[in-house]
């Protein structure tokens, strides 16, 4: 006897605008990072991000969006393209810590730094691009499945870095 086969829903993908209230992080400096002394690893040619406003503001983000029957994930390009969002939609909350307002802190290689979410590091510790704005698109992997891209080229190490986030 043959049962059928039961069809799960495909993934969906959009574009969104979050709402979100932040501690906005200044210009990038002048100086590039080259001060060991100031406490940063040698991450030249990029420029310290060290300007840290004490007021907090309510700031729109743009956000990919992919989600299926069990988890929504967000990206925000402009907050380092780090996996922003995992909601658990069973369990009905947030996979990861999400502050608010979302507080900058000056610990990373090249300053700012901001503890929410999954920020993907490589080929050390931090990123460099842990508060730059970074290319990411979405993308078909097939099959139903939806995915987020997002691509980085390190001028420090010279590594080319594909990260890919996949929801069947």
């Amino acid at each position: 006897r043959r049962f059928p086969l039961k069809t799960l829903p495909s993934t969906t993908h959009r574009h969104e605008t979050i709402r979100q209230r932040i501690a906005p992080v200044g210009d990038p400096s002048p100086l590039t990072c080259l001060m060991p002394e100031r406490g940063y690893l040698n991450t030249y040619p990029y420029n310290y991000l060290d300007e840290l406003a004490p007021e907090i503001v309510e700031e729109d983000f743009e956000a990919l969006v992919i989600e299926n029957e069990f988890l929504r994930a967000t990206v925000v390009p402009r907050l380092g393209c780090r996996l922003f969002s995992l909601f658990d939609k069973l369990a009905g909350r947030e996979v990861f810590a999400r502050p608010d307002p979302i507080l900058p802190m000056p610990i990373l290689l090249r300053g700012a730094f901001i503890p929410l979410g999954l920020e993907f590091n490589f080929p050390c510790g931090h990123s460099v691009f842990a508060m730059e704005s970074m290319p990411c698109t979405f993308f078909d992997p097939g099959s139903g499945a939806a995915g987020i891209r997002i691509r980085a080229w390190n001028a420090v190490s010279g590594i080319d870095t594909t990260v890919e986030i996949v929801l069947r």
